[in-house]
C-alpha cells in the first residue's frame, strides 16, 4: 500500500490486485474522513460565551485563541453598569498585559480621540446606570507572534451620560506577541451583561 504525499492517505500501488479494490476504497475514504472532520470551515464558528454580574474585568478562558483560527468576532452586551463608564480591553498571554505598548483611535458621534504608550485599548463606549452599552469588534492575529488588531463598532452614552452615539473604534498591541485571551474592564464600578466569541474560518 503507498500513501498520498500530503496528507499519507493509503492508496493502492499500480501492482495491486482488481479485487482489493473495494478494500483501498473503502481505506482511503475513512482516511479522508478522520483529516477533515471537525476542520474549520467559512463562515462564523462559535467558540465560547460567558455572562458577567457586576463585575470590573472579564476575562475569557485562557485557550479562546489558539491556532485554529487566525481571526476571531467578540461580540459585547453591557445590560446595566454601576456608574458612568467607559469599556476598556486588554489583551492576555495568562495574564494581562499592562505593556505600554497599546495604541487606539476613537471616532463617536459625539467624540473623537486617540492615544499611543498605552496599557489598554480604549472604546470610546460608556454604559450606566440606567443606558446599556453593546460593541462588537474583530480581533485580528492575537495567538500569532506579531502585532495584534482590534477593529469595532459599538453604541453607548457619552461619558456625561446625556448624549446617545455610536461609531467605530480601532486599536493595536504593537509588540509581537501571541494571546491566548483578552479581558474587557471598566474605567470605574462594576457592570453585568454577556459576551459571545466566534472564530473566522479560513476558507
Amino acid at each position: 500500500m503507498a500513501v498520498t504525499p500530503n496528507y499519507s492517505w493509503p492508496v493502492p500501488l499500480d501492482t495491486a490486485y482488481v479485487k482489493d479494490g473495494a478494500e483501498a476504497i473503502k481505506d482511503l475514504g475513512d482516511a479522508i474522513d478522520a483529516t477533515v472532520f471537525g476542520l474549520p470551515s467559512g463562515g462564523l464558528t462559535f467558540i465560547t460565551s460567558g455572562t458577567f454580574t457586576a463585575a470590573n474585568t472579564v476575562s475569557f478562558a485562557t485557550d479562546t485563541f489558539s491556532a485554529t483560527y487566525e481571526n476571531y468576532r467578540v461580540i459585547v452586551n453591557v445590560t446595566v453598569a454601576s456608574a458612568t463608564q467607559e469599556m476598556q480591553i486588554r489583551l492576555r498571554a495568562g495574564t494581562d498585559s499592562m505593556a505600554s505598548t497599546y495604541a487606539f483611535a476613537v471616532s463617536l458621534s459625539s467624540d473623537v480621540s486617540n492615544g499611543s504608550a498605552q496599557t489598554k485599548i480604549f472604546t470610546g463606549l460608556w454604559a450606566s446606570t440606567t443606558d446599556p452599552c453593546a460593541f462588537t469588534f474583530d480581533v485580528l492575529s492575537p495567538q500569532l507572534s506579531a502585532d495584534t488588531t482590534i477593529m469595532g463598532t459599538g453604541h453607548s452614552l457619552n461619558s456625561a451620560g446625556t448624549v446617545f452615539n455610536g461609531g467605530a473604534f480601532t486599536g493595536s498591541f504593537y509588540n509581537p506577541t501571541p494571546f491566548d485571551s483578552m479581558t474587557i474592564l471598566s474605567s470605574t464600578g462594576n457592570f453585568t451583561g454577556n459576551y459571545k466569541v466566534y472564530g473566522y474560518g479560513n476558507s
